[in-house]
């Protein structure tokens, strides 16, 4: 479970998918991410998708938790990169459902009854 929730509030679980998506217009994403001198990114990577990583995981260490997914599709949309920003909510999404879906086949049968048995019905069958 731990596993699942991870790739569903994890920015840097969608880095990858932005990277592929933006790679070329890093600096425009750079520049709405509040990273606005790109010399040193650029001097440790030699390619334009190596760089937009490391865009993102710089931005990822600067803003700690308030680096989120929301934020990052906002700074897509802001750059131009409608298409990215796209891909990116319908990934989030997709995982969500995933997630969702998960959370609810992995109470099983057994874990049920003895849910039940415990008087803990409420809660569970909201979910269900």
């Amino acid at each position: 479970m731990t596993e699942v929730s991870y790739y569903v509030s994890d920015v840097s679980a969608y880095f990858y998918g932005v990277k592929e998506d933006v790679s070329a217009d890093y600096k425009d994403l750079a520049s709405f991410l509040g990273i606005h001198d790109t010399r040193n990114i650029e001097s440790r990577n030699r390619d334009a998708t190596s760089c937009c990583m490391d865009v993102l995981e710089t931005w990822k260490r600067s803003k700690g938790d308030q680096a989120t997914v929301e934020v990052l599709e906002q700074a897509l949309f802001s750059a131009g990169l409608q298409s990215a920003a796209e891909n990116l909510r319908r990934e989030r999404e997709r995982r969500e459902r995933d997630r969702d879906s998960g959370e609810r086949r992995e109470l099983s049968s057994t874990d049920r009854e003895s849910t039940q048995r415990k008087g803990v019905r409420n809660g569970w069958k909201r979910k269900l």
